[in-house]
């Protein structure tokens, strides 16, 4: 599998997550200075990008088919 292949897989499955729990930790894992060099960077551009996006901005979760429709 390629590199993009891989971080298409990884963001469907971002975008499919449903558990606050696990966003929570997302989160938290954007936070911390410690992991920050060990985490791909394009993953901390796609969490910087979410956070400073104002929350009226953001599109409640819908799944990708009904985006389709609209």
């Amino acid at each position: 599998m390629s590199l993009e292949q891989r971080k298409i897989e990884l963001i469907s499955w971002i975008v499919s997550l449903k558990n606050d729990a696990i966003l929570k930790q997302l989160e938290d894992l954007q936070q911390s200075k410690e992991v920050v060099d060990e985490i791909p960077k394009e993953i901390m551009e796609l969490l910087e990008i979410s956070s400073n996006e104002p929350k009226t901005a953001l599109t409640e979760y819908t799944t990708a088919r009904e985006m389709l429709i609209k």
